[in-house]
């Protein structure tokens, strides 16, 4: 089965960000203030809650876990997620979420499975210290089976966040749930929560920028529910960060202000364009701006 062939290829490569990932126990330098990562479920956030961070404008984030829903079955599960940050206070992101079914549809790809392709969105309201955010799950699709919309805060401190914040469901975070966020080191967070049905604790690691260059950094988290006997699992993923824009010039997104300095310092720089076999002329063609 198509699945099974998945499962053992992202255990693989799993084992992969284990090496590479625990390899940073060498090189963990204290924090100066709390993370934004990406949660099992597809929007930022902790572990299968939100907090009122959005990703950053510019980047986008993609990771593949084994979240699964155990009110559908309690079989192995996939999810495959992208996050954009459109802007600066808003994400976009996209989940397909496949598992094993008792065989009773096939799908295309010739695995029997139960599919979800759907989206979420979220806005936050209030950014600071003290920060607000509004969102929804699982606005696509045929099936809702992970569907909510929910309002949440958080609270930020140097190197810690708490987050609060209540749910409508039906068919996820159907009330209050609230969580920690602890970046105890740059590359790594302890992460806290109560979804609604369950306490969960987990762990969210990730590369130093330096390693890849250009930003890029790779993911990985886990968690394990506790003091639950019908949902007692344990959940990976792994996953990438990309920077698209507004990250080359400022770790902060670019303000009016850096952006006309940024236009006036490239007018003031002469440009050279250099041609090895000119079309028309033996000698290279020069554009400048004389200051």
């Amino acid at each position: 089965m198509i699945i099974n062939n998945q499962s053992q290829i992202f255990n693989k490569i799993i084992y992969i960000y284990l090496f590479l990932l625990l390899s940073l126990i060498l090189n963990l330098s204290h924090a100066e203030e709390a993370a934004i990562g990406l949660s099992l479920q597809g929007f930022t956030g902790l572990l299968n809650t939100p907090n009122a961070q959005t990703t950053k404008e510019g980047t986008a984030e993609l990771q593949r876990n084994t979240e699964r829903k155990i009110e559908i079955s309690d079989k192995t599960a996939f999810n495959m997620i992208v996050s954009f940050g459109l802007f600066s206070n808003f994400e976009l992101n996209g989940r397909i979420w496949e598992q094993d079914s008792d065989g009773k549809k096939k799908n295309p790809y010739g695995s029997w499975a139960k599919r979800d392709i759907s989206a979420n969105i979220k806005l936050r309201l209030l950014d600071g210290k003290n920060a607000f955010a509004i969102g929804a799950q699982d606005i696509g699709g045929g099936a809702t089976n992970f569907k909510t919309v929910y309002i949440v805060g958080s609270k930020n401190f140097d190197t810690a966040r708490i987050s609060m914040g209540y749910g409508t469901g039906p068919d996820r975070m159907k009330g209050a749930f609230y969580g920690l966020e602890w970046t105890i080191f740059d590359n790594l967070d302890l992460i806290a929560e109560n979804d609604t049905k369950d306490n969960n604790l987990g762990l969210r690691l990730r590369t130093p920028k330096s390693w890849l260059g250009n930003g890029i950094q790779l993911g990985l988290i886990a968690k394990q529910a506790v003091g639950s006997t019908k949902h007692d699992q344990f959940e990976y993923g792994a996953g990438i960060t990309i920077p698209f824009w507004n990250n080359y010039y400022s770790e902060k997104p670019l303000t009016r202000v850096s952006f006309n300095r940024i236009i006036n310092q490239f007018i003031n720089q002469s440009m050279e364009l250099h041609f090895d076999k000119p079309p028309l002329s033996r000698h290279s063609f020069r554009i400048g701006f004389i200051t």
